[in-house]
């Protein structure tokens, strides 16, 4: 099957996330999990922020 990439913004997430929680979990839960899954994979990937010396 071929996978798409879609760009969505916390909030976007957040609603998709809310709206398959009202859903049967048997139905949803494999979504739900990759969907947690890719987030925590770029929120590792960002580069820190340093502070600057002041």
């Amino acid at each position: 099957m071929k996978d798409f990439k879609i760009t969505v913004n916390v909030n976007e997430a957040n609603l998709i996330l809310r709206a398959l929680g009202n859903m049967p979990y048997n139905q949803v839960s494999d979504l739900v999990a990759k969907i947690h899954a890719q987030v925590q994979e770029q929120l590792q990937e960002e580069p820190s922020v340093k502070k600057a010396d002041h």
